[in-house]
Protein backbone atom coordinates (compact mmCIF):
# COMPACT_ATOMS: atom_id res chain seq x y z
CA UNK A 1 0.00 0.00 0.00
CA UNK A 2 1.26 3.48 -0.86
CA UNK A 3 0.44 6.42 1.34
CA UNK A 4 1.00 9.92 -0.02
CA UNK A 5 2.90 11.99 2.54
CA UNK A 6 2.09 15.60 3.20
CA UNK A 7 5.06 17.90 3.67
CA UNK A 8 4.30 18.21 7.38
CA UNK A 9 4.20 14.44 7.78
CA UNK A 10 7.57 14.08 6.08
CA UNK A 11 9.06 16.74 8.32
CA UNK A 12 7.84 15.18 11.57
CA UNK A 13 8.80 11.56 10.88
CA UNK A 14 12.37 10.41 11.46
CA UNK A 15 14.39 7.24 11.13
CA UNK A 16 15.03 5.70 14.52
CA UNK A 17 16.41 2.18 14.25
CA UNK A 18 19.50 3.33 12.33
CA UNK A 19 21.13 4.28 15.60
CA UNK A 20 21.97 0.68 16.46
CA UNK A 21 23.06 -0.48 13.00
CA UNK A 22 26.26 0.42 11.19
CA UNK A 23 25.08 1.09 7.66
CA UNK A 24 27.95 3.25 6.53
CA UNK A 25 30.48 0.47 6.12
CA UNK A 26 28.65 -0.45 2.92
CA UNK A 27 28.94 3.01 1.46
CA UNK A 28 32.25 2.96 -0.39
CA UNK A 29 33.18 4.85 -3.52
CA UNK A 30 33.75 2.82 -6.67
CA UNK A 31 37.37 3.24 -7.71
CA UNK A 32 39.11 1.95 -10.83
CA UNK A 33 42.71 2.09 -11.97
CA UNK A 34 45.38 3.65 -9.81
CA UNK A 35 48.74 5.36 -9.95
CA UNK A 36 51.04 3.79 -12.53
CA UNK A 37 54.78 4.16 -13.01
CA UNK A 38 56.29 6.96 -15.06
CA UNK A 39 54.12 9.75 -16.47
CA UNK A 40 51.10 7.49 -17.02
CA UNK A 41 48.81 7.82 -14.04
CA UNK A 42 45.12 7.08 -14.31
CA UNK A 43 42.63 6.74 -11.47
CA UNK A 44 38.94 7.41 -11.01
CA UNK A 45 36.53 7.19 -8.09
CA UNK A 46 32.84 7.99 -7.93
CA UNK A 47 29.68 7.43 -5.91
CA UNK A 48 27.94 5.01 -8.24
CA UNK A 49 24.62 5.21 -6.37
CA UNK A 50 24.32 9.00 -6.15
CA UNK A 51 21.08 10.31 -7.70
CA UNK A 52 20.91 13.42 -9.86
CA UNK A 53 17.97 15.59 -8.79
CA UNK A 54 16.58 18.86 -10.08
CA UNK A 55 16.01 21.74 -7.65
CA UNK A 56 13.72 23.52 -10.10
CA UNK A 57 10.80 21.19 -9.41
CA UNK A 58 10.58 23.15 -6.14
CA UNK A 59 12.24 26.52 -6.91
CA UNK A 60 15.30 28.05 -8.53
CA UNK A 61 16.63 28.77 -5.03
CA UNK A 62 16.56 25.23 -3.60
CA UNK A 63 20.05 24.18 -4.70
CA UNK A 64 21.40 23.48 -1.20
CA UNK A 65 18.47 21.29 -0.03
CA UNK A 66 18.59 19.39 -3.33
CA UNK A 67 22.34 18.78 -3.05
CA UNK A 68 21.77 17.63 0.53
CA UNK A 69 19.06 15.20 -0.53
CA UNK A 70 21.35 13.75 -3.20
CA UNK A 71 23.93 13.10 -0.49
CA UNK A 72 21.44 11.74 2.00
CA UNK A 73 19.89 9.42 -0.57
CA UNK A 74 23.37 8.12 -1.39
CA UNK A 75 23.83 7.15 2.26
CA UNK A 76 20.33 5.71 2.64
CA UNK A 77 20.77 3.64 -0.53
CA UNK A 78 23.60 1.81 1.24
CA UNK A 79 21.23 0.30 3.81
CA UNK A 80 21.09 -3.45 3.06
CA UNK A 81 17.93 -4.73 1.39
CA UNK A 82 15.86 -1.64 2.28
CA UNK A 83 14.46 -3.77 5.10
CA UNK A 84 11.41 -2.30 6.84
CA UNK A 85 13.07 -3.32 10.12
CA UNK A 86 15.41 -0.37 9.71
CA UNK A 87 12.57 2.16 9.69
CA UNK A 88 9.83 0.91 11.99
CA UNK A 89 10.78 2.95 15.08
CA UNK A 90 10.10 6.68 14.90
CA UNK A 91 11.24 8.42 18.10
CA UNK A 92 9.69 11.73 19.00
CA UNK A 93 11.46 14.54 17.13
CA UNK A 94 11.91 16.49 20.36
CA UNK A 95 14.27 13.77 21.60
CA UNK A 96 16.90 14.53 18.97
CA UNK A 97 18.95 17.56 18.00
CA UNK A 98 19.02 16.46 14.36
CA UNK A 99 16.72 14.19 12.39
CA UNK A 100 16.15 12.78 8.95
CA UNK A 101 13.31 14.71 7.33
CA UNK A 102 11.92 11.95 5.13
CA UNK A 103 10.79 8.36 5.39
CA UNK A 104 12.03 5.48 3.27
CA UNK A 105 9.88 2.70 4.71
CA UNK A 106 8.01 0.68 2.04
CA UNK A 107 4.58 1.86 3.24
CA UNK A 108 5.43 5.44 2.37
CA UNK A 109 6.04 7.14 -0.95
CA UNK A 110 8.00 10.38 -0.62
CA UNK A 111 8.57 12.03 -3.99
CA UNK A 112 11.77 13.86 -4.90
CA UNK A 113 9.84 17.12 -4.60
CA UNK A 114 8.59 16.11 -1.14
CA UNK A 115 12.12 15.38 0.05
CA UNK A 116 13.59 18.61 -1.32
CA UNK A 117 10.80 20.58 0.35
CA UNK A 118 11.35 18.77 3.65
CA UNK A 119 15.09 19.43 3.60
CA UNK A 120 14.39 23.03 2.65
CA UNK A 121 12.13 23.38 5.69
CA UNK A 122 14.89 21.97 7.90
CA UNK A 123 17.41 24.43 6.41
CA UNK A 124 15.09 27.44 6.43
CA UNK A 125 15.29 27.76 2.63
CA UNK A 126 12.90 30.10 0.84
CA UNK A 127 12.04 30.42 -2.84
CA UNK A 128 13.17 34.06 -2.80
CA UNK A 129 16.10 34.11 -0.38
CA UNK A 130 17.64 30.67 -0.82
CA UNK A 131 19.61 29.07 2.02
CA UNK A 132 21.83 30.78 4.59
CA UNK A 133 25.29 29.56 5.54
CA UNK A 134 23.89 28.31 8.84
CA UNK A 135 21.11 26.49 7.00
CA UNK A 136 23.61 24.72 4.75
CA UNK A 137 25.16 23.17 7.87
CA UNK A 138 21.96 21.28 8.70
CA UNK A 139 22.92 18.43 6.34
CA UNK A 140 26.28 17.62 8.01
CA UNK A 141 24.50 17.74 11.38
CA UNK A 142 22.46 14.72 10.29
CA UNK A 143 25.62 12.63 10.69
CA UNK A 144 24.63 11.97 14.29
CA UNK A 145 21.72 9.88 13.02
CA UNK A 146 24.14 7.29 11.63
CA UNK A 147 26.49 4.99 13.48
CA UNK A 148 30.08 6.13 12.72
CA UNK A 149 28.81 9.23 10.91
CA UNK A 150 30.95 12.35 11.40
CA UNK A 151 29.86 15.92 10.67
CA UNK A 152 32.25 17.94 8.52
CA UNK A 153 32.02 21.67 7.81
CA UNK A 154 34.96 23.44 6.21
CA UNK A 155 35.27 26.95 4.81
CA UNK A 156 37.68 28.86 2.61
CA UNK A 157 38.97 30.67 5.69
CA UNK A 158 40.72 27.52 6.89
CA UNK A 159 40.82 25.07 3.95
CA UNK A 160 42.41 25.12 0.51
CA UNK A 161 39.73 23.84 -1.86
CA UNK A 162 41.94 22.61 -4.68
CA UNK A 163 41.45 19.41 -6.70
CA UNK A 164 43.50 17.36 -4.23
CA UNK A 165 41.27 18.42 -1.34
CA UNK A 166 38.17 16.97 -2.98
CA UNK A 167 39.96 13.91 -4.35
CA UNK A 168 40.97 13.00 -0.81
CA UNK A 169 37.43 13.59 0.45
CA UNK A 170 36.09 11.17 -2.16
CA UNK A 171 38.68 8.54 -1.26
CA UNK A 172 37.68 8.92 2.38
CA UNK A 173 34.01 8.32 1.41
CA UNK A 174 32.83 11.74 2.49
CA UNK A 175 29.48 12.52 0.91
CA UNK A 176 28.60 16.15 0.48
CA UNK A 177 28.45 19.29 -1.58
CA UNK A 178 30.49 22.40 -2.20
CA UNK A 179 28.95 25.85 -1.96
CA UNK A 180 30.44 28.51 -4.19
CA UNK A 181 29.74 32.21 -4.40
CA UNK A 182 28.96 34.32 -7.45
CA UNK A 183 31.73 36.88 -7.05
CA UNK A 184 31.80 39.86 -9.39
CA UNK A 185 35.38 40.78 -10.22
CA UNK A 186 35.96 44.49 -10.75
CA UNK A 187 39.43 45.67 -11.73
CA UNK A 188 40.67 49.25 -11.83
CA UNK A 189 43.88 50.80 -13.09
CA UNK A 190 45.54 53.73 -11.34
CA UNK A 191 48.50 54.95 -13.34
CA UNK A 192 50.85 52.01 -13.71
CA UNK A 193 49.07 50.07 -10.97
CA UNK A 194 45.89 47.97 -10.99
CA UNK A 195 43.83 46.22 -8.38
CA UNK A 196 40.78 43.96 -8.37
CA UNK A 197 37.92 43.72 -5.89
CA UNK A 198 35.31 41.01 -5.41
CA UNK A 199 31.70 41.36 -4.35
CA UNK A 200 29.52 38.33 -3.63
CA UNK A 201 26.03 38.22 -5.09
CA UNK A 202 24.46 34.94 -4.07
CA UNK A 203 25.79 31.43 -4.56
CA UNK A 204 25.09 27.87 -5.63
CA UNK A 205 25.65 24.32 -4.38
CA UNK A 206 26.77 21.26 -6.34
CA UNK A 207 27.26 17.70 -5.09
CA UNK A 208 30.62 16.03 -5.46
CA UNK A 209 30.24 12.73 -7.30
CA UNK A 210 33.69 11.65 -8.47
CA UNK A 211 37.06 12.42 -10.00
CA UNK A 212 39.39 11.33 -12.80
CA UNK A 213 43.15 11.79 -12.93
CA UNK A 214 45.03 11.04 -16.13
CA UNK A 215 48.55 12.16 -16.99
CA UNK A 216 48.64 15.67 -15.50
CA UNK A 217 44.90 16.21 -15.84
CA UNK A 218 42.59 16.28 -12.83
CA UNK A 219 38.83 16.58 -13.25
CA UNK A 220 36.03 16.50 -10.71
CA UNK A 221 32.55 15.28 -11.55
CA UNK A 222 29.86 17.40 -9.96
CA UNK A 223 26.10 16.89 -9.89
CA UNK A 224 24.52 20.30 -10.45
CA UNK A 225 20.91 20.44 -9.20
CA UNK A 226 20.00 23.33 -11.52
CA UNK A 227 18.45 21.46 -14.44
CA UNK A 228 17.45 22.75 -17.84
CA UNK A 229 13.92 21.34 -17.59
CA UNK A 230 12.00 22.60 -14.57
CA UNK A 231 9.52 19.69 -14.80
CA UNK A 232 11.98 16.75 -14.62
CA UNK A 233 12.75 15.73 -10.99
CA UNK A 234 15.82 13.77 -12.19
CA UNK A 235 16.95 16.51 -14.54
CA UNK A 236 20.08 17.82 -12.85
CA UNK A 237 23.31 18.25 -14.78
CA UNK A 238 26.50 16.20 -14.58
CA UNK A 239 29.56 18.35 -15.20
CA UNK A 240 33.32 17.73 -15.26
CA UNK A 241 35.44 20.61 -14.01
CA UNK A 242 38.97 21.25 -12.82
CA UNK A 243 39.48 23.66 -9.94
CA UNK A 244 42.03 26.43 -10.32
CA UNK A 245 43.49 28.95 -7.91
CA UNK A 246 42.22 32.50 -8.29
CA UNK A 247 45.36 34.35 -9.28
CA UNK A 248 46.24 37.66 -7.72
CA UNK A 249 45.38 40.33 -10.30
CA UNK A 250 46.88 43.33 -8.57
CA UNK A 251 50.20 44.65 -9.86
CA UNK A 252 50.76 45.96 -6.36
CA UNK A 253 51.33 42.53 -4.89
CA UNK A 254 50.74 43.62 -1.32
CA UNK A 255 47.08 44.41 -2.10
CA UNK A 256 45.12 41.16 -2.06
CA UNK A 257 41.34 41.50 -2.19
CA UNK A 258 40.63 37.89 -3.13
CA UNK A 259 37.84 36.42 -0.93
CA UNK A 260 40.21 33.98 0.81
CA UNK A 261 43.57 35.43 -0.13
CA UNK A 262 45.99 32.88 -1.53
CA UNK A 263 43.52 30.10 -0.60
CA UNK A 264 40.85 31.30 -3.04
CA UNK A 265 39.90 28.52 -5.46
CA UNK A 266 37.58 28.78 -8.43
CA UNK A 267 35.28 26.12 -9.82
CA UNK A 268 34.85 28.11 -13.04
CA UNK A 269 34.73 31.67 -14.40
CA UNK A 270 31.97 33.14 -16.54
CA UNK A 271 32.78 36.63 -17.79
CA UNK A 272 33.39 38.83 -14.76
CA UNK A 273 31.61 36.29 -12.52
CA UNK A 274 34.16 34.26 -10.55
CA UNK A 275 32.77 31.13 -8.88
CA UNK A 276 34.86 30.96 -5.73
CA UNK A 277 34.34 27.92 -3.47
CA UNK A 278 33.19 29.09 -0.04
CA UNK A 279 32.53 25.88 1.86
CA UNK A 280 32.35 22.09 1.93
CA UNK A 281 29.44 20.45 3.75
CA UNK A 282 29.66 16.70 4.19
CA UNK A 283 29.05 13.57 6.21
CA UNK A 284 32.13 11.40 6.76
CA UNK A 285 31.00 7.82 6.33
CA UNK A 286 34.16 6.06 7.52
Amino acid sequence: MKVKLTKQTIITLIIGSLFSINILANNEVNCTGGPLSGSFQMESCYHNNMPLYNQRVVSNMHCVPTAAIMGLDTIIDSIPDYSADYYTNYPNTSDFGAWLPMVYAPVYSASIEDKINAMGDLMGTTATGGTSGTGSMKYPALAQNFVDGIENNETGDTASFDNNFFIEKLKESEIGYMVYGHYKQTCKSIGTYSTCSYSRGGGHAVSLNGFLTWFRMEALTTFDPYGTDSTDPNGGLETARSIEKLELQSIRRFIDNRPYGNSSYVLFISGNQVKVIDSWRAIDTN
